[in-house]
């Protein structure tokens, strides 16, 4: 069995030397056959890997983050969405994992007066909305 982006699986590792664990089971618990076949899922699931590897690095892992991109994989997994809902689904993972990981976006007002009626854009940098 082979460790392939869209599947999820069990796996036993053990100690080995170094960093490196040494696998001594895997299972596979699932896997997400609509997005493995197709050329398009995969390039959108490309982007939540990579988040998923910098927001888990230092990290063993986190439950709700695991809950949470089952559910975007499953809802990705089926064949009837069109490109605009896949890139609703990853907006609403990403907002759901900043909150997860502790940095929620303020867009309720400016993060850096606090006015709530001259909002005009959204500053990644500051965190939020600015006016």
């Amino acid at each position: 069995m082979r460790l392939e982006p869209a599947t999820i699986v069990e796996a036993v590792v053990r100690a080995g030397k170094g960093d490196l664990g040494i696998v001594s089971s895997l299972h596979l618990v699932r896997s997400f056959s609509t997005i493995r076949a197709s050329w398009d899922r995969q390039r959108v699931i490309a982007p939540v890997l990579s988040m998923l590897a910098k927001i888990t690095a230092d990290a063993t892992g986190s439950e709700s983050v695991y809950h949470l991109t089952w559910r975007l994989l499953d809802a990705l997994d089926s064949p009837d969405l069109g490109d605009a809902v896949d890139d609703a689904l990853i907006r609403a993972w990403e907002l759901k994992l900043l909150h997860v990981a502790g940095s929620t976006p303020q867009f309720a007002a400016c993060v850096r007066c606090g006015a709530t009626d001259r909002i005009t854009s959204f500053s990644a940098r500051d965190g939020g909305v600015i006016c």
